[in-house]
């Protein structure tokens, strides 16, 4: 994980209204801060919220906390649940599809995955170049487990490892 000591906070920012007509009254508070000069910041709805949520921050900085580069939270407060990758999520979209899908529909849905989710795949060397990758998602990482051939996963040459490592792309991120 990326991390830094190196965390500024900047006061509270009231957000007015911009509604012609209106009296541009306050209808948000956005609390900012920076993780080593990477601008962070959060939008609640009460001034009150906005300033427990500037002190907790502050607080853990003071504590001597490490902050995540990515999120801008200190180590505490990140999510202890693991993330699903994209392809756990895909995985489970394909055994909830399958069962009700026509065979062409079987074949759209895993022909669209397989071509998209080898460009999820992080560069490494030793990877498999895009199209090895496809092939192996399309004839066997993408059936469902009743429909998979024998073969085990890290015996696949184009699986070696690189499918639950590679296949990035946090949920949470999306819905933060």
């Amino acid at each position: 994980m990326n991390a830094s000591y190196d965390v500024k906070f900047w006061d509270i920012r009231p957000n007015k209204s911009t509604k012609p007509g209106e009296n541009r009254k306050t209808i948000s508070y956005t609390v900012r801060w920076t993780v080593a000069a990477r601008e962070k910041s959060k939008t609640f709805r009460t001034s009150a919220q906005a300033k427990n949520w500037l002190s907790d921050l502050r607080q853990t900085a003071k504590k001597g906390e490490l902050f995540d580069l990515e999120t801008g939270l200190p180590q505490s407060m990140l999510k202890a649940k693991e993330a699903r990758t994209v392809y756990d999520f895909v995985r489970a979209y394909i055994d909830m599809k399958w069962p009700h899908a026509a065979a062409k529909t079987r074949d759209s849905i895993s022909d669209g995955l397989a071509t998209v989710l080898p460009a999820l795949t992080k560069d490494r060397p030793g990877r498999p170049n895009a199209e090895i990758l496809r092939t192996a998602l399309r004839k066997y990482a993408l059936l469902p487990e009743a429909k998979r051939p024998d073969v085990p996963l890290v015996r696949s040459p184009a699986f070696s490892g690189h499918v639950p490592n590679e296949l990035y792309g946090r949920l949470y991120h999306a819905t933060d």
